[in-house]
């Protein structure tokens, strides 16, 4: 992300706000998968199944 001055950012408001929004998606969907694959280990953990040591 760059630095704007006030004018610049007034002029490209509506796209810094789609380029904001669409980097917290990608960091949800990052940390969401990394959630997913957390609880999915302790399942398999917890019903006697090791994972290889790269995906935990």
């Amino acid at each position: 992300m760059e630095n704007y001055s006030p004018t610049k950012a007034r002029q490209n408001f509506y796209q810094i706000l789609k380029d904001i929004n669409e980097q917290k998606n990608q960091l949800l969907s990052h940390q969401l998968m990394a959630m997913r694959i957390r609880q999915q280990s302790l399942f398999l953990k917890k019903i006697g199944i090791q994972l290889l040591k790269h995906y935990v």
